[in-house]
C-alpha cells in the first residue's frame, strides 16, 4: 500500500465526469466556388504545383491561406490571392459546422497551343464514353497505425487531357470519384501531414446493382514533419475557472513519467512534488488526501502500485486527464481541495488492435476489437512486473511485484442508447527477511489491491436532454504482517467495498446555456483484523516496568453519503460565462446524519478571440476518514473539514490557438482539520484516550504560471511556475509552514520532433526544499535504553531539489503495424536529493537520507 493503513483507507469518494464521447462524426468541408488565378503577363509559360494551408471559417469563408510548399514568384502570389475567394461548404463535427485548416495543392498548367488550321478535313475519331460510369473508389490510412484519414485531398487526373477530378475523403478516410473514362488515370493523395502518394488507377464499372466497389486501402506515411494536417478546432470548453485538460503525447511522452499519464500532474502549476515521486500530490497547499483521483467518474483510492510503481491503467487505455487545482464542477464532491480526474479512452472502433509493451521492469498488452457491425467494442488489458524475477539476482530476501487487469464491453442498444460494463482491478505484494548480524532475524510482507466491478447506461431522451447512469461496486484490501524471533507476530488486515450510484440529467435548451442535475450516492464499510502492541494503560507506570502485550481485536466502520447537485454553464452575454454549482451532501457516521452545501461559483470573460479574465470562488467539504469517525479510535462527533478556495487570473491564446499562457493567483483555507493528538481527557471521573482532534487549520495562497505549447507543428509541452506559501495551525501552537511547503517550484516538461519519427523530450524540475525541524543535541534515556532528540526551536529547509529527465522515441512504420523504442531515464546527471538527513543511533551524527539516483529504462511496443 502507498500510504499507511489508516490513510490508505480515506475510503472518500467522487463523483462521476461523463462518459468518454464516442469517436466524432467528421465531414470534410467542400469546395463550391472555385477561382482561377490570374498570372501576370509576363509570367513564364511553366507548369507549377503551389502547397497552400486554407483556413475555412464555420461559415465556409476562407480566412487565411499559408504556403507550405511554394513553386516561387508569381505563381505562389495569384494561388493565394485565387485561394482567399473560394467558397466552401463548412466542415462538420456531429452535424455541427466548425472551422477547420486543410490543404490544398493549386496547379497551374502550360496552356496547350492550338495548331494552324488543317484546310482539308481528316475523319474525327469518336470519344470513347464511360459505359454507365466508371468509378475509382478506395479508403487511406496512415501506414502502420492504420488510422483513417479524413479531410484528405484525392486527385485523379487523365494524362491524355489533362483533366483533373478532385474529391476529400470522409472521417472513414473513404472516397469515391464517378464518371470517369476508362483507361488508365493517375491518382494522387495529398495530404500535408502525410507523404504524397501516386499510382496509377484503371476505374471500374459499377457493379450490377449500382453499388460503387469498396476499392483498396493506400497507407500514407507520415511526412518528416508532423503537424500540418487537418486541424478542427473543436475544443472542450472549460467546466471551471480553473482546467487543465491533456491528451495523446501530452500524456504518454513526458520524461520522468515512463508513459504513465497520470504522473504529468506532478509538472502542473499549483502542484507540489512529492517525496520519492510516489504520486499523491499536494495541490495548492492542502495535504494530500485533501485531493481526489476518480477513474470514469469513480474515486480511486489505489491509483499507484507499490514503491512508487505505475498507475493501476494500462496507458493506451487513458483517453483525457482533467485536472482541476481549484473549484472543481458540482457533479463532483467529498474532497476539500482539488479533483484529478481520468477518463479511459475506447479504441478506434473502425478494426481490431493489439498494443505489446515490454520494458525492464514490466510487461503488458491490450486487446479491443468492435462486434457487431460496430455496435459494441470489448477491450481487455493486462500487465504483470517482472520484479520478483530480477531482483533476486541483485537483492538477497527481497521480492515485490504487482498486476493489473481491465476489461471494458460496451454496446450501442439503441440509436442514442448505450451501456457499458467493467472489470477493473490491480495487486500488490512485497516480501522482505532481515538477518543482519546481531538483530534478531525478521521478516515482513504486505499484501495489498482492489478488484472493482461497474456499469451503466447513457440515454439520448431527444437532442436537448441526455440522462447518464452509471453504478460502480468496489473490494480494496490490505494487509501487512511482521514476525520477529522471539517476539509475537504483528498483523494488520484491513479490507473494505464500497458502492457509488451516479444519475444525472445534462440539459442543453440552448446554444449558450446547458444545465445538469444529477444523484451522487454512495456506501462504504471497512474492516480491521488487528493483532498488535496494546498502549500503555492509563495510569501505569513507564516502561520497561510496563511490558506491552500483543492484542487482536476487530473493528467496523460503516459510512453512507447522498449528495443532489446541481450546475450550469451559462453565457448571459456574448463571451462571459457563469458556471454557478451547488452541492448538499448528507454524511452518515457515529450514528448521526451531517449535512453539508458547497455552493460554487466560477466566471470566465472572454474579452476576445485571445484574452481571457477568470475568476472563481467555492467551498468544499470533506468528510474524515473512517477511522477517525468510529470508535473505539475515533470520535463520532469529528467535523467535516472544509475548504474554501478563490482564484483570480487570466488566459492568452495566440491567434492559431497553439500557444496557451495563463497566470493565476489562489488563496486556499482549510478548517477542521483532523491531527494525530493521543491527548487524555477526563469525562465524570473517568480518563478516557483521544485519538483525534479536528482543531487544525491550514492556509495557503500565491500564484501560477503555466506556458504551454499545444500539440501541432515540431515541439510541444509547457513550462510552470508556482510561488505559494502553505502553513498549519495547531493548537496550542502559532501559525508554522507545512512540512510539505515549497515556495518555489519550476517544472519545465518538452518534446521536439526531430524528424523521420524520432522525438527527443527533456524535463526539468528546481523546487525548494521542504521544512524541516533539524535534531541539534540528544539526551540518554536509561529507563527506554535509549537516545531521545532535541530539536531546533525554529525550522530549517532541505537542500534545494533539481532533476533533469530525458526520454528518446523512435517509431518504426510497417504497411500495417508499427514499433516504438524509447529510452526513458531518470535523473540524468545523478543528482543527490535527499529526501530527509539520517542520524546515528545517538543522533551526534547527520548524514544525506534517501534519494533517487540515476535511473534509465529502455522499453519497446508494437501496435496493430
Amino acid at each position: 500500500m502507498h500510504r499507511p493503513a489508516l490513510l490508505a483507507l480515506l475510503v472518500l469518494l467522487l463523483a462521476l465526469p461523463p462518459r468518454p464521447a464516442a469517436a466524432q462524426q467528421v465531414t470534410p468541408p467542400k469546395l463550391v466556388t472555385f477561382v482561377q488565378a490570374t498570372l501576370p503577363a509576363d509570367a513564364p509559360r511553366r507548369a507549377a504545383d503551389v502547397v497552400l494551408l486554407i483556413t475555412i471559417g464555420a461559415d465556409g469563408a476562407v480566412t487565411e491561406v499559408e504556403i507550405r510548399q511554394g513553386a516561387g514568384e508569381p505563381w505562389d502570389t495569384a494561388a493565394m490571392a485565387a485561394a482567399r475567394q473560394f467558397v466552401f461548404e463548412p466542415a462538420l463535427v456531429d452535424g455541427a459546422p466548425v472551422p477547420v485548416k486543410v490543404p490544398f495543392t493549386y496547379t497551374f498548367r502550360v496552356p496547350v497551343r492550338r495548331g494552324p488550321i488543317v484546310p482539308q478535313p481528316q475523319a474525327r475519331r469518336d470519344t470513347e464514353r464511360s459505359p454507365e460510369g466508371r468509378v475509382v473508389a478506395g479508403r487511406i490510412a496512415e501506414r502502420g497505425s492504420r488510422t483513417p484519414l479524413g479531410g484528405v485531398q484525392i486527385n485523379v487526373r487523365d494524362p491524355r487531357t489533362d483533366r483533373t477530378w478532385t474529391t476529400i475523403t470522409d472521417s472513414n478516410g473513404r472516397y469515391a470519384l464517378e464518371d470517369l473514362p476508362a483507361g488508365r488515370l493517375e491518382l494522387t493523395v495529398l495530404s500535408g501531414d502525410h507523404q504524397t502518394l501516386t499510382r496509377p488507377v484503371t476505374p471500374a464499372p459499377r457493379a450490377a446493382d449500382g453499388a460503387v466497389p469498396a476499392g483498396d486501402t493506400l497507407y500514407l506515411a507520415p511526412g518528416t514533419w508532423t503537424g500540418y494536417g487537418t486541424v478542427v478546432k473543436a475544443d472542450r470548453r472549460p467546466e471551471a475557472a480553473s482546467e487543465i485538460a491533456l491528451t495523446d503525447d501530452e500524456l504518454r511522452k513526458i520524461p520522468g513519467t515512463f508513459g504513465d499519464p497520470t504522473r504529468v500532474v506532478q509538472t502542473l502549476p499549483g502542484v507540489s512534488r512529492s517525496p520519492f515521486g510516489l504520486g499523491y500530490y499536494v495541490v495548492r497547499g492542502a495535504s494530500f488526501e485533501n485531493t481526489g483521483f476518480f477513474i470514469d467518474g469513480h474515486p480511486a483510492y489505489y491509483l499507484y502500485h507499490l514503491l512508487g510503481g505505475p498507475s493501476v491503467i494500462h496507458p493506451q487505455l487513458v483517453g483525457r486527464l482533467n485536472f482541476y487545482p481549484g473549484g472543481y464542477p458540482a457533479r463532483y464532491g467529498r474532497f476539500a481541495t482539488g479533483i484529478i480526474s481520468l477518463e479511459t479512452a475506447e479504441p478506434p472502433d473502425d478494426r481490431w488492435h493489439l498494443d505489446l509493451e515490454l520494458d525492464y521492469f514490466r510487461a503488458g498488452a491490450m486487446f479491443s476489437t468492435p462486434f457487431d457491425d460496430k455496435k459494441g467494442q470489448l477491450t481487455v488489458s493486462l500487465r504483470r512486473s517482472y520484479y520478483d524475477l530480477l531482483l533476486p539476482l541483485f537483492v538477497d530476501n527481497f521480492s515485490f511485484g504487482f498486476t493489473d487487469y481491465q476489461l471494458r464491453l460496451s454496446y450501442d442498444l439503441a440509436p442514442g442508447v448505450r451501456a457499458f460494463f467493467g472489470l477493473l482491478g490491480a495487486m500488490d505484494f512485497l516480501d522482505a527477511e532481515q538477518t543482519e548480524p546481531g538483530d534478531r532475524p525478521n521478516s515482513s510482507d504486505a499484501d495489498l489491491g482492489f478488484h472493482r466491478i461497474y456499469g451503466g447506461v447513457d440515454v439520448d431522451l431527444n437532442k436537448h436532454l441526455t440522462w447518464k447512469n452509471s453504478l460502480a461496486w468496489e473490494y480494496d484490501y490490505t494487509s501487512s504482517r511482521r514476525t520477529a524471533e522471539g517476539e509475537d507476530s504483528i498483523n494488520a488486515a484491513v479490507d473494505g467495498w464500497y458502492a457509488n450510484l451516479r444519475s444525472g440529467l445534462v440539459y442543453t435548451p440552448l446554444k449558450n446555456l446547458m444545465i445538469e442535475g444529477g444523484l451522487d450516492a454512495f456506501y462504504v464499510t471497512v474492516n480491521a483484523d488487528l493483532k498488535v502492541p496494546s498502549l500503555p494503560p492509563l495510569g501505569d507506570p513507564r516502561p520497561p516496568e510496563f511490558d506491552p502485550l500483543t492484542v487482536a481485536f476487530r473493528v467496523t466502520t460503516p459510512m453512507a453519503s447522498v449528495a443532489p447537485y446541481v450546475l450550469a454553464d451559462w453565457e448571459v452575454v456574448s463571451g462571459v460565462r457563469l458556471l454557478p454549482g451547488l452541492r448538499v451532501t448528507g454524511d452518515f457516521w457515529g450514528g448521526e446524519v451531517h449535512w453539508s452545501a458547497d455552493p460554487k461559483l466560477a466566471v470566465r470573460w472572454q474579452l476576445d478571440d485571445q484574452w481571457t479574465l477568470k475568476t472563481m470562488a467555492a467551498i468544499a467539504h470533506q468528510p474524515p476518514a473512517p477511522f477517525q469517525a468510529d470508535e473505539p479510535f475515533g470520535d463520532p462527533n469529528i467535523p467535516p473539514v472544509r475548504g474554501s478556495q478563490a482564484s483570480l487570473g487570466f488566459e492568452w491564446v495566440s491567434p492559431d490557438t497553439s500557444w496557451e499562457v495563463s497566470v493565476e493567483g489562489f488563496f486556499n483555507y482549510l478548517h477542521n482539520m483532523a491531527r494525530p493528538a493521543n491527548a487524555i481527557t477526563s469525562d465524570d471521573g473517568e480518563l478516557e484516550r483521544v485519538f483525534f482532534a479536528s482543531d487544525m487549520e491550514g492556509r495557503a495562497f500565491g500564484g501560477e504560471v503555466l506556458i504551454r505549447k499545444r500539440m501541432g507543428g515540431r515541439h510541444f509541452g509547457w513550462l510552470s511556475y508556482t510561488i505559494a506559501r502553505s502553513e498549519r495551525l495547531r493548537p496550542p501552537e502559532d501559525w508554522e509552514l507545512f512540512e510539505l511547503d515549497q515556495t518555489h517550484n519550476l517544472s519545465l516538461a518538452w518534446s521536439v520532433l526531430l524528424g523521420n519519427e524520432w522525438t527527443f523530450g527533456a524535463r526539468f524540475n528546481l523546487t525548494s526544499g521542504n521544512p524541516y525541524y533539524p535534531i541539534v543535541g540528544s539526551r540518554y534515556d536509561a529507563d527506554r535504553d535509549s537516545y531521545e532528540p532535541i530539536y531546533a526551536q525554529r525550522p530549517d529547509r532541505i537542500e534545494v531539489f533539481h532533476r533533469l529527465d530525458v526520454r528518446l522515441d523512435k517509431r518504426i512504420r510497417f504497411e500495417t503495424w508499427m514499433m516504438e523504442v524509447y529510452l526513458d531515464i531518470q535523473n540524468l546527471y545523478n543528482a543527490g536529493n535527499p529526501e530527509s538527513p539520517r542520524y546515528s543511533y545517538d543522533f551526534s551524527y547527520k548524514t544525506d537520507g534517501l534519494s533517487i539516483p540515476i535511473l534509465p529504462t529502455l522499453g519497446v511496443r508494437a501496435a496493430f
